[in-house]
C-alpha cells in the first residue's frame, strides 16, 4: 500500500474543487429571471447580422413579426417576406412586409406591432412560416418561424403597438 504524496493530495483536492464548482453553477449561474416567459422563437446568423427569438403571432386576420435583429456592422434592413406553411407542409403565397430600418454598428432593432405588422398572410397557429429578412449588400437571413395565436397567454398583447 502506497502513501499519497503531498503533491498528489493537492492535485486531487484541486480537481475535486474544480469539479464541485462546475457542478454547482449549472446553467442557471447567470442572471436568471423566473418571471421571464420562455423563449419560443428561432434564430439565424449571416455575416454581421444576427436574428434572435423570431415568432409570428396572429389573431386570424392580421399578424405581427416579433424578434430582435442585431449587427456588429452598420446595416440597413430593406424589407422582409413572410411565406406561410400550407396544409400539406409546402409553402403558401408570400407576403411582403414593408419594414425598413438602419441598424447601427453594435446596434439592435426590435420588431413588434409598431413596425412589423403583417397583413393578409394565411398564417395558421401551430404551423411554421418562412421569413426572409433582406439587408443592403445582398445579405439575406431566412428563418423557419413558429406561428402562435393571440389566444396564447404569452402573446395576448402582441398586436398592440
Amino acid at each position: 500500500m502506497s502513501v499519497p504524496t503531498p503533491k498528489r493530495r493537492i492535485r486531487t483536492l484541486l480537481a475535486a474543487t474544480a469539479l464541485t464548482a462546475v457542478l454547482a453553477t449549472g446553467c442557471t449561474a447567470g442572471d436568471w429571471h423566473y418571471e421571464s416567459p420562455p423563449a419560443a422563437g428561432t434564430q439565424a446568423d449571416s455575416g454581421p447580422v444576427k436574428a434572435r427569438n423570431f415568432v409570428l403571432v396572429t389573431d386570424g386576420s392580421q399578424a405581427v413579426l416579433l424578434g430582435t435583429i442585431s449587427s456588429f456592422e452598420a446595416v440597413t434592413l430593406q424589407g422582409a417576406v413572410v411565406t406561410p406553411e400550407d396544409e400539406n407542409g409546402g409553402r403558401g403565397q408570400s407576403t411582403a412586409l414593408a419594414v425598413t430600418a438602419d441598424i447601427p454598428r453594435d446596434g439592435a432593432l426590435k420588431l413588434d406591432a409598431s413596425n412589423a405588422l403583417v397583413e393578409d398572410a394565411a398564417l395558421v397557429p401551430g404551423r411554421l412560416a418562412e421569413v426572409t429578412l433582406q439587408f443592403d449588400g445582398g445579405t439575406n437571413l431566412t428563418l423557419d418561424v413558429p406561428v402562435f395565436s393571440t389566444e396564447h397567454e404569452d402573446f395576448a398583447d402582441a398586436l398592440q403597438a
